[in-house]
């Protein structure tokens, strides 16, 4: 007897399950178009679920008169985690019908005769193609009367896991589904707000916390981004820099960040193919980024009122100026079909934006920065620029995988050894310090 109540009590849960409340509510417009339609839930093991929804009608119909009833219902399981598995349908093999004017529908793989009309050879190919919905007819006997009777029918089954298991890890654990957006949890809750005002609810409180959660995984990326590219300027070490602003100076300690200009070299490179240009230049975007607070204050009293303009938030660098070395100080020629390459590292100078130049306050910064830009062109250190790419990858596809010019090994390592020709009084500014602000 026990078994039988412990059935008995099943059959109630699934008779009442909510879905089943919900799809049914979504399937009286149907019904007065007199359609007949059922809804039952199926339990594995507690491993996953089914619902399979049945819509028929002793007259004949067609596709178009559910599918916006059906559709809603396909979009409504969507949001609760369920995935269409099986529907009555047709094989578009030959592509005939649009997609994407098909709510449910779903794509199969599978080997195709085909024949070829040149020498009607057959053969079999693997090609993906879409299953649409579409309307059987059936026929069945009355069991008093032995009439035939002919029923034109659509079905539909959703499944989902209940229990999905980490392989790697052999944990189970209960599965989510959070690939809808909170708006279209929104548009749920409006749905359902009159025939079910305590399901509406729930969807705008869910609406509510996959807002808080993309709010804090945003926040939590840029943070994880900022930390990334701050960890990269920590690999070049700390500069202590000199800034100016109306005749009046200040220092900071600050991290530098490198950004290979590829816009600027591909004009300049097209302008020295032309001849319209008798030197070929790369540039360089240099970015500073203060180590403490006090360094930040510093860099605010330099900045003024464009400190918003000119910090980058998503990064917080402050992108102060260029500098310029020189990939080849003759013009454009070829000797013995080689275009000739003379590099020139002496020739390496900042360019200001719209400020005054940011410079180290001593030689020995000025030794250590000529030594980084050394590092950083032979690939000494691996390091990332801020959008991602590494600096001596950057370098190489632009000067030895150009399609407009590639530079030759040698040539290439000539340009790299011309860093070493840089000079030293152009990186930093000596100054009384009497006449440094505190």
């Amino acid at each position: 007897m026990r078994y039988l109540k412990t059935y008995k009590e099943a059959v109630a849960v699934y008779q009442n399950h909510e879905h089943k409340s919900v799809i049914e509510d979504m399937l009286l417009e149907l019904k007065d178009l007199e359609f007949y339609t059922t809804v039952s839930i199926q339990n594995y093991h507690n491993q996953h679920e089914s619902v399979r929804v049945h819509v028929s009608r002793e007259r004949e119909f067609s596709w178009n008169d559910i599918s916006y009833v059906i559709s809603d219902i396909a979009r409504y399981m969507k949001s609760e985690g369920y995935n269409i598995v099986d529907f009555t349908c047709i094989d578009d093999i030959e592509s005939k019908k649009n997609p994407d004017d098909y709510e449910v529908k779903k794509i199969k793989q599978s080997y195709i005769w085909s024949a070829n009309p040149s020498d009607f050879s057959v053969k079999s190919e693997l090609k993906d193609y879409y299953q649409l919905p579409h309307i059987t007819q059936t026929s069945v006997y009355d069991p008093g009367t032995f009439d035939r009777i002919i029923k034109w029918t659509f079905d539909i089954k959703f499944e989902k896991q209940l229990i999905e298991v980490d392989k790697t890890r052999g944990i189970s654990k209960l599965s989510t589904n959070e690939e809808l957006s909170p708006e279209t949890y929104i548009k749920f809750a409006d749905y359902f707000n009159k025939r079910h005002p305590k399901k509406a609810e729930e969807f705008r409180k869910h609406s509510e916390e996959l807002k808080r959660r993309e709010e804090e995984l945003k926040r939590r990326q840029e943070e994880s981004y900022k930390r990334s590219i701050l960890e990269e300027g920590k690999k070049l070490g700390e500069f202590n820099l000199f800034f100016e602003r109306r005749g009046q100076f200040k220092k900071a300690n600050c991290y530098f960040q490198f950004l290979i200009d590829e816009y600027q070299y591909s004009e300049a490179l097209n302008e020295w193919l032309n001849g319209n240009s008798d030197t070929l230049w790369l540039g360089i975007q240099i970015g500073i980024q203060p180590i403490t607070e006090k360094d930040l204050e510093v860099i605010e009293w330099f900045l003024g009122d464009k400190y918003s303009n000119w910090i980058n938030k998503r990064n917080d660098i402050f992108w102060c100026q260029s500098a310029f070395i020189k990939v080849s100080k003759v013009p454009y020629k070829k000797v013995d079909d080689k275009v000739e390459i003379i590099p020139e590292g002496k020739s390496f100078h900042f360019e200001e934006y719209d400020f005054n130049l940011v410079k180290c306050t001593d030689r020995y910064g000025a030794e250590k920065f000529k030594k980084t830009i050394i590092s950083l062109f032979h690939g000494d250190i691996e390091y990332k620029q801020s959008n991602g790419k590494y600096l001596k990858d950057v370098l190489n596809e632009m000067l030895c995988e150009n399609d407009e010019m590639s530079l030759s090994s040698s040539d290439y390592d000539n340009f790299i050894y011309s860093t070493y020709d840089i000079r030293l009084n152009r990186l930093y500014k000596t100054l009384n310090p009497d006449s440094i602000l505190e």
